[in-house]
């Protein structure tokens, strides 16, 4: 693999890279978040920006799964898990970070006042929403990003954000949930309430601290209890009719053509198989 810091040979710190089953990776190599670069990571990137002033980059992978980061840290950490699943290694400016198979949930890998660098299990990222932030909510494009906005945060825990504002020193998240989840924003550190469904919520300080020092928000959040209770009326009355013709009784594929050409004047010649063309022009 080759990056502006030369060729390198990947993985360092874990074993291998795995995919499993159909699975496919893309990893990436010089990638940006914000004035901040990866050198190369083998995790998967679910965000990588800016958000208020600092650099902010969340990398997920499969948990049974080992992985490995490599980038340039900045700032003094004030919060850096310590786990036997985590480890670091720093050559010439550039830490090697591996994760372990094994970890699941949120961890916060580096907390600095200029980046903050996230890793979760796959389940847990998906859990995660990043909606634009509008600068001029009465702009037709205001939810279009670098187009009325560049401006955006991370939002974990609900079952669907649909969109968030920023008011003053507000958040206001709407949403949908479909039980009690626990909230986390990490949003500019100008931002102190944080309102769900324009109801407020109450911060949880200590949970917040162990994600991070700045810009973070960790609240329990539940369904609004007008919501509950609400049945979905019996859907009775379908009509519908049979699509497929091959799964009457009577159908006969006498007639079909059969697919026993060998030659075509398509430029894209078979590439597998035992040479029979499946072109259908080819046929017409």
């Amino acid at each position: 693999m080759t990056t502006s810091a030369g060729s390198h040979q990947i993985p360092k710190v874990v074993s291998a890279i795995t995919l499993g089953g159909r699975q496919s990776k893309v990893i990436v190599t010089d990638y940006s978040f914000g004035s901040s670069k990866v050198l190369y990571s083998t995790a998967q990137v679910l965000y990588a920006g800016q958000i208020g002033n600092r650099d902010v980059l969340f990398l997920y992978g499969d948990p049974s799964q080992e992985h490995e980061v490599a980038l340039r840290f900045r700032g003094v950490p004030r919060l850096q898990v310590q786990s036997t699943s985590i480890s670091y290694s720093s050559i010439n400016g550039v830490s090697t970070v591996g994760f372990l198979s094994g970890i699941e949930g949120l961890v916060t890998v580096w907390d600095s006042s200029e980046q903050l660098v996230l890793y979760s299990d796959t389940t847990t990222a998906g859990t995660f929403w990043s909606p634009e932030i509008p600068t001029n909510p009465s702009d037709h494009f205001a939810n279009y990003w670098q187009i009325g906005t560049n401006t955006s945060v991370l939002i974990g825990g609900p079952y669907l954000v649909r969109n968030a504002t920023i008011s003053g020193s507000t958040l206001a998240i709407r949403g949908d949930l479909y039980e009690d989840v626990r909230l986390i924003v990490i949003a500019p550190d100008t931002v102190d309430a944080v309102t769900w469904n324009g109801i407020p919520t109450s911060p949880d300080f200590a949970a917040t601290a162990a994600v991070t020092q700045q810009g973070g928000f960790v609240a329990q959040i539940s369904p609004s209890a007008s919501a509950t209770g609400i049945v979905a009326p019996q859907l009775t009355n379908w009509k519908y009719a049979n699509s497929l013709p091959e799964i009457t009784s009577d159908f006969l594929d006498a007639n079909w053509t059969t697919a026993n050409r060998t030659e075509t004047n398509i430029p894209f010649k078979p590439y597998y198989g035992d040479g029979r063309v499946l072109y259908g022009c080819d046929y017409e």
